[in-house]
């Protein structure tokens, strides 16, 4: 028997099957040249995966928001889910208050429906106490996998004084290096970004060990997202997911977010997330509408101007209609812009629509003389209406209008 020529056949089918395979799991009965699709090459490598990582949960913890990424992560489904560290407060020697505070991150991290990689930070390990408690239920502080011939890199940006890294841990990245020297991809991961930091050379050694591999960078720390290009490579810092943070937005890198990436064929390609921009599939439902239009109702401001008689303006008032048949108050917030022709009075800053009723909001209107209808400028306002209650909160709609001052109507 020719063995040799039956493991060719053997191996021919293994290598066959995957394309064979990807082939087949589309099927369609249209067999014209002519087809409502652009291709049947679906992007299905299975060598491609996604993966998250989220970013600082403390430092100024703000409650609730690292446990929605959790949820929104489930709702995405990454393949698996790594982190840049400070999960707890920390900055403390009681560990009876370190087992607390772990206890609380697991019981979050806990309903991910996918593995999560922990990575320390400041506030996880801050001194010999909690880093031995960090040993006692997570082994390793530093460590490395391979998943799809990539290569990650977890660091221990705090083992050595200063934000420093220890020549122990230094060696240990330089040899998991020339381990895996034929992945297509490593990334390497950190708290702080110590490539900012002094290091008395050590990361630079690393950098020196990456120079002649594709690979990412990625760290935390700073509550403030920054992209750079470090001799070539990608070297990103993230914001938060749920650490102290104004919020100023995209511009300022100031936003809770989940990283995305998607291992594609070419190399790494990286979206940020924002824990505002995921929502569930019943994010809006039969309930939900019927409440939401009650107050798209009201934004039309049905309204009327009653002026005084005569050709020109001189005074008269803005009447806003507003009607809440739901059984929860409204309230609205109206601003008037200062008007250069006209004195305004303008109303109470929360106006409270109750529940089951209807309101009219009076404005008065005055000029010190006589003006020309057609020569008066736009009364312009903005706003914001909401229900009452915090279990309300996300019913909110804002906007601004605008009200042109026009001869009343004569009846008749």
């Amino acid at each position: 028997m020719n063995y040799k020529y039956l493991l060719f056949i053997l191996l021919s089918v293994i290598i066959s099957f995957p394309a064979c395979n990807q082939k087949t799991a589309f099927k369609s009965e249209i067999k014209t040249d002519k087809k409502p699709w652009t291709s049947e090459d679906f992007y299905n490598n299975p060598d491609n995966f996604q993966f998250a990582i989220v970013g600082d949960r403390t430092g100024g913890m703000r409650p609730g928001v690292f446990k929605e990424g959790i949820e929104k992560l489930n709702m995405v489904m990454p393949e698996f889910v790594m982190c840049v560290g400070d999960l707890i407060q920390g900055y403390t020697t009681d560990t009876a208050q370190i087992a607390k505070e772990w206890r609380e991150a697991n019981q979050v991290i806990a309903g991910l429906k996918m593995p999560f990689f922990y990575l320390p930070g400041n506030h996880d390990i801050t001194n010999e106490v909690m880093a031995k408690e960090w040993e006692k239920r997570y082994g390793k502080r530093y460590y490395c996998f391979e998943y799809k011939n990539v290569l990650f890199i977890v660091m221990d940006s705090n083992d050595d004084k200063e934000y420093n890294i220890t020549r122990e841990q230094t060696d240990f990245v330089l040899n998991t290096l020339k381990k895996h020297q034929t992945v297509k991809w490593t990334f390497l991961l950190m708290h702080h970004p110590i490539w900012t930091y002094e290091t008395d050379g050590r990361f630079q050694e690393i950098q020196a060990g990456l120079k002649n591999r594709k690979h990412n960078v990625i760290a935390g720390h700073e509550h403030r997202y920054r992209h750079e290009k470090v001799e070539g490579a990608n070297y990103y810092v993230l914001a938060t997911t749920g650490g102290h943070s104004p919020l100023h937005g995209e511009m300022f890198g100031q936003f809770d977010h989940i990283t995305w990436i998607t291992m594609g064929d070419n190399g790494p390609i990286m979206a940020n997330l924002k824990l505002d921009g995921i929502m569930p599939h019943d994010v809006a439902t039969k309930e939900t509408r019927a409440k939401a239009h009650l107050l798209l109702s009201n934004v039309k401001f049905d309204h009327e101007i009653k002026c005084n008689t005569g050709a020109g303006f001189r005074s008269g008032m803005l009447k806003i209609f507003l009607k809440n048949p739901s059984k929860t108050d409204m309230i609205l917030n109206l601003n008037i812009y200062h008007h250069h022709q006209l004195q305004i009075k303008t109303p109470q800053n929360e106006i409270i629509i109750p529940a089951e009723s209807e309101k009219q909001i009076d404005i008065l209107l005055h000029s010190a003389k006589e003006l020309a209808y057609n020569k008066i400028d736009l009364i312009r306002t903005d706003w914001e209406i909401r229900y009452a209650g915090e279990e309300h909160k996300k019913y909110v709609l804002k906007g601004k209008s605008q009200f042109e001052v026009k001869p009343t109507k004569k009846e008749g």
